[in-house]
């Protein structure tokens, strides 16, 4: 006898004695190779090692062996039958640490199963076994009894989840023997989404009973081995869904989540063949589903089954010590139910509750972990991501989604009505808030946790059955085009995605499904009308009214593009604005303005967003925000006023686009009065103006921000709207360091005629601490703040003519800090404080005392300190020759060359201050200075004349310096350098120079003069 494992690609031949060969045939199949070989002798010994109260008679001849695929166990490879209905189940490897990919390397027995009769309470056992299948957990056996065959079939279907092993097990006698058995090839419409390791009652709903074939000397048998839902439906059919204690068994048996979830295949799919029966399932699945409860129950008891009506004949492997005998064909962990319990949660759910849970769950589980696309090479070349699900395979799925649905819908009482669900919910709330404890919980409550639960479910039920609705459709129109027009990183996105993801998190990939779908309507040049009604009809949630409303004005954009009549067209596109309008803002809003855009209906695009705007925020939440500074607090109100400026958004793409698009595509037919002088600034500008004439605060600011990210300050204060002046402020309160902002203001005061205005906030530029600004711009602005304050007689206000006069004293120390900057700068990189000096006088506008304390005077800036004094007015004599000493002790260090030279240098130094200061001022100590130098002159031996012709060039008059001259040689005895240089005649010398040069240039002074 020869059996071959088609998943693990492994051939098993049973050979006359008894012997079990096993062959490899390598993970492709496309190799051979001998494993091993294991005799009869070997196996029975190895089975009374296992089961040691029975004799190796029983043991022995092996008569049939069948190999166990991977879909039905990972661990057991091969199930051998003995003479007496004994079941071998062997491996062909360890079951520790098994690789990936192992291939067979040994044969040994696992674990034995004992057929019926070998316990005390069933007498009945099979003999002279001569041909056994095994599949699926399921043994047919035909054994002769009396010349007579029996045909044997024991099954743990009833029993999946049992803590024991379990079986059931029936007889049927033939008319004689029987020659052959095979088992019918079923066609299975999910076949290709099947997950290995589900139990029959798992799958029961979607998959067909089992038949087998016996053929005897008779004739031909054809046996249907009835599902668990068949022989439940054969119980309501018998007992016309009475209160049957047979029903109530099946129940016990099943356990009564399991058998809710049974009953229900029965309540929802068979509706339309046989309502009588429907029925029947119904009134089953609310009579022994019972309710929610508070803790935990105690279910029906084994006791109680094994003495009821219904007690199929039912065979149990009781718990041993031996490991060996504990083995069975083990069951996917994922695909046990276990009914959830929170030890924390005072509420136990009732079996109706759990069965359709678990029968939603059953008809998902095939797709649930699957992922939804997948990428395939057409044609050897081409790779294409295509659905891994069919159109059939949804239609199916679907079938069952919409039966539970119905079901659902049509016992209202499972579910919480829409009118008093909010009720319910409140109720449950505070019933929550008042218990601290289970003691606190009352049966109503749980009832309402439960009608929560099961209304939660009938609107998943609902969403899934949409989802897979949208998907049969998709696969029904070119699936792999359509993903292949979505952009990468969608596609990349649908390969990661499980249908889990997309029943619970997909709105957004639907969305783009959807749009996809429709657009390859549009791009075919077809009406939407078909597909719109079609998706409306499977997935209204999904695609909405306003969805179908969006694709219809797509469709009626795409085709204006082929009208050649101008009144027409514009006819079509206004009336798709209409539409458009009508759904906002519950459309794509960004798709549907390019496509405006591209029709160069630049009007409309405005349009629409100002209606979608006022739709977002009817009570203009957002233009309150605005105006009240917007205030952190006011968290509702930056929400609009947000999501207004997503919308404004779109209008200023197209802005964007118009100032990047070529002039010269403007010289085609459009539906807006666009000019044709070449130059897309026009047009800006007439769209600037337009947007200006809707009263829309909020769209002034998002356009008035476009203006400045182009640099349009030309433009903007040129317009004549308060909402600017109300941008302006409100922009440089909230970010006072945009001196570009601030300036637009004063250049929008100025241009108003305001000029007051524009003054003071040039004046507080001026001001304005900080690295933003350089000394150079603050005494522009303050030059700028003057003149506004000059012009059109502003200064004749009382209180404007002082802000004037104080400008320019501001502006008098400006210039003194100017000054006292330029000696700074060129200490740089003589003295160590000059970068920090230089960055602190840029840095703003300081008082005259502190120029004179921070600078002058700690960096010994004697010029500028005799500027701080001149401009203060103060009147010191003694701190002003203190100065003009060292400013003289400093020229003689910087002079160089002969005595004259560095003479005129110092003099040179002297007429540069005097031109500065004036030699009219207290600063300029005439006396003092003319005494210093002409001893200075003294001192350097340089020419007697140097001195009185700089003062003679300087223009001050001759009589004056005669005065002083005369008052110096007066009391030249007290001065002593005189007499130390041996020159007691300088002074005199001196004078002589000064007459003589009034006699050379005595033509220069009037009568008067001389």
């Amino acid at each position: 006898m020869v059996n071959f494992d088609n998943s693990r690609h492994i051939l098993y031949v049973l050979t006359e004695k008894g012997s079990i060969e096993v062959y490899d045939l390598g993970i492709k199949g496309d190799s051979f190779s001998k494993v091993t070989k294991i005799a009869q002798s070997t196996l029975v010994n190895q089975a009374v090692n296992i089961v040691k109260t029975l004799d190796s008679q029983n043991f022995r001849p092996i008569v049939s062996i069948s190999a166990v695929e991977a879909s039905e166990s990972h661990h057991i490879y091969l199930v051998a039958v003995t003479q007496t209905g004994v079941r071998f189940y062997l491996t062909t490897h360890t079951l520790v640490n098994i690789p990936p990919n192992q291939r067979p390397y040994t044969l040994f027995l696992l674990h034995v199963r004992l057929p019926p009769g070998y316990s005390a309470n069933i007498t009945i056992r099979p003999r002279a076994v001569h041909i056994a299948h095994h599949s699926d957990r399921n043994l047919v056996l035909l054994s002769t009894v009396n010349e007579k065959d029996v045909l044997w079939c024991i099954s743990s279907d009833l029993f999946p989840f049992s803590q024991n092993l379990m079986e059931a097990y029936t007889t049927v006698s033939l008319d004689g023997p029987a020659l052959a058995l095979a088992e019918v090839p079923q066609e299975n419409p999910l076949a290709n989404l099947s997950q290995e390791g589900a139990p029959l009652v798992v799958r029961q709903h979607y998959e067909l009973p089992k038949k087998y074939v016996v053929l005897t000397s008779q004739g031909v048998y054809i046996f249907s081995k009835l599902r668990p839902v068949d022989i439940l439906r054969q119980l309501l059919s018998e007992t016309q869904g009475l209160n049957s204690d047979n029903v109530k068994a099946f129940f016990m048996v099943q356990k009564e989540d399991q058998a809710c979830a049974t009953s229900l295949i029965i309540a929802s799919l068979d509706v339309d063949e046989n309502l009588e029966l429907a029925e029947y399932a119904t009134r089953a699945f609310f009579l022994y589903g019972g309710e929610p409860r508070l803790g935990a129950i105690t279910s029906m008891s084994q006791a109680n089954m094994r003495t009821s009506p219904f007690s199929p004949n039912i065979i149990s492997t009781p718990a041993a010590t031996h490991h060996f005998q504990q083995q069975s064909p083990p069951q996917p962990s994922n695909l046990t139910y276990h009914p959830s319990f929170d030890m924390n949660s005072p509420f136990i759910f009732s079996s109706k509750h759990n069965g359709l849970y678990l029968y939603l769950g059953r008809i998902l589980r095939l797709i649930w972990n699957k992922r939804c696309i997948e990428k395939v090479c057409v044609d050897g070349k081409n790779i294409v991501n295509t659905s891994t699900v069919t159109s059939d395979n949804c239609r199916w799925i679907l079938n069952y989604l919409t039966t539970l649905h119905n079901f659902l819908l049509s016992n209202t009482q499972l579910a919480i009505c829409e009118n008093s669900s909010q009720q319910l919910e409140a109720t449950l709330n505070v019933s929550k808030l008042n218990a601290t404890n289970r003691m606190n919980h009352t049966l109503q409550d749980a009832q309402i946790e439960e009608r929560l639960s099961l209304n939660s479910l009938k609107l998943f039920v609902s969403h899934c059955c949409q989802i897979m609705g949208l998907w049969r459709i998709l696969c029904e129109h070119q699936f792999h085009v359509l993903i292949g027009t979505l952009p990468p990183n969608h596609q990349i996105m649908l390969q990661d995605t499980t249908f889990k993801d997309l029943f619970l998190y997909g709105q957004d990939i639907c969305s783009l499904l959807i749009s996809a779908l429709v657009d390859s309507y549009l791009g075919d040049n077809a009406s939407v009308d078909s597909i719109s009604v079609k998706l409306r009809e499977v997935c209204p949630h999904l695609y909405k009214v306003e969805d179908a409303a969006f694709s219809k004005a797509n469709e009626m954009l795409k085709s204006s593009r082929s009208i050649q009549n101008i009144d027409e067209k514009e006819d079509m596109v206004m009336s798709a604005l209409e539409l458009c309008k009508s759904i906002a803002p519950n459309i794509n809003l960004s798709g549907i303005c390019k496509q405006f855009v591209s029709l160069k209906a630049y009007h409309a695009v405005i349009d629409l967003c100002i209606t979608c705007a006022k739709k977002v925020d009817p009570d203009n939440v957002a233009g309150h925000f605005y105006k009240n500074d917007s205030s952190i607090a006011d968290q509702e109100g930056r929400n609009f006023y947000h999501k207004r400026m997503d919308v404004y958004k779109e209008v200023f793409n197209m802005m964007d686009s118009l100032c990047s698009e070529n002039s010269t595509n403007l010289n085609v037919t459009t539906l807006s009065p666009v000019p044709t002088e070449g130059d897309n600034r026009v047009l800006i500008t007439q769209l600037v103006n337009e947007i200006l004439d809707y009263p829309d605060e909020i769209l002034h600011v998002a356009l008035y921000d476009w203006m400045m990210k182009k640099q349009m300050s030309s433009e903007l204060i040129k317009v004549n709207n308060s909402s600017l002046e109300t941008y302006l402020l409100h922009t440089s309160q909230q970010s006072p360091d945009n001196i570009a902002v601030i300036d637009l203001l004063w250049k929008y005061y100025e241009n108003n005629n305001n000029h007051a205005a524009a003054a003071k906030i040039l004046d507080s530029l001026a001001s304005k601490t900080g690295t933003s600004l350089n000394l150079k711009e603050r005494l522009e602005y303050l030059t700028r703040a003057i003149m506004c304050m000059r012009s059109d007689k502003v200064g004749y206000a009382p209180y404007l003519g002082v802000f004037l006069r104080d400008l320019e004293d501001k502006m008098e120390v400006a210039k003194v800090q100017e000054q006292i900057l330029e000696a700074v700068t060129a200490l740089k990189g003589s003295h160590p404080a000059a970068d920090e000096a230089i960055t602190a006088l840029n840095s703003g506008l300081y008082q005259i005392s502190q120029l004179y304390e921070n600078f002058a005077d700690p960096l010994e800036l004697w010029e500028c300190q005799l500027a701080i004094i001149d401009c203060a007015g103060y009147t010191d004599e003694n701190l002003i020759e203190k100065i003009w000493r060292n400013i003289l002790r400093r020229e003689i260090r910087k002079s160089t060359g002969n005595p004259n030279n560095r003479m005129a240098q110092i003099l040179a130094k002297v007429k540069h201050i005097a031109r500065h200061c004036g030699v009219s001022t207290q600063c300029f100590p005439l006396a003092f200075l003319i005494s210093e130098l002409e001893q200075l002159s003294t001192y350097l031996k340089s020419d007697r004349s140097l001195v009185p012709k700089s003062f003679v060039a300087m223009e001050l008059p001759i009589d004056a310096l005669l005065e002083i001259y005369n008052r110096l040689i007066s009391s030249a005895s007290e001065i002593q350098i005189w007499q130390k240089e041996e020159n007691e005649f300088h002074l005199f010398e001196a004078v002589a120079a000064l007459i003589d040069t009034f006699l050379n240039s005595h033509e220069t002074y009037n009568s008067v003069q001389k």
